[in-house]
């Protein structure tokens, strides 16, 4: 379950303060700029508030990703192709050590993803990777991981693909 502090909202599976978007424009008022550099990197507010759903990103969501980690929309291509690469190598790996119940090695390469999804503000592959590491630090055996790892394969596919 996530836990939502009352002055945060949520824009698709994203979270931010509502007080950004005011912030970012007494900034711009204030120094007579834009945070900005170029005029087609400026965030708009319907981009800002636009909701998207992370398992299909297109170009259409970089604002957004750009604005909730906190970088140009012109560098969300590059992380995202670090992100699925590195995932992609992760997740063999970690597939190999489900097979062989390597605990270790799975608590080892399910840390890896979740802090690159929490990096990514991909909030509900955190969570369920968060499961997936509490479950491999108990060492147990009941948990499925190899079903729990099939959407998160076929995600990590589609975009794989897709380059």
């Amino acid at each position: 379950m996530l836990l939502i502090k009352p002055q945060q909202i949520q824009i698709g599976y994203f979270f931010v303060a509502p007080e950004l978007n005011k912030l970012r424009k007494k900034f711009n008022v204030f120094h007579e700029t834009t945070i900005f550099e170029d005029e087609e990197e400026k965030i708009t507010d319907s981009e800002m508030t636009r909701s998207y759903d992370f398992t299909n990103i297109t170009e259409a969501d970089y604002p957004t990703i750009a604005m909730q980690i906190g970088i140009r929309p012109k560098y969300v291509p590059m992380l995202l192709k670090s992100f699925f690469s590195e995932a992609s190598i992760n997740l063999a790996n970690l597939e190999d050590a489900v097979s062989i119940k390597d605990y270790a090695a799975i608590e080892r390469y399910v840390h890896s993803i979740k802090g690159s999804a929490g990096n990514m503000k991909f909030n509900i592959v955190y969570d369920i990777f968060k499961s997936l590491e509490e479950a491999a630090r108990l060492n147990d055996e009941s948990f499925n991981y190899a079903k729990v790892l099939v959407p998160f394969r076929e995600w990590i596919s589609n975009h794989e693909e897709e380059e």
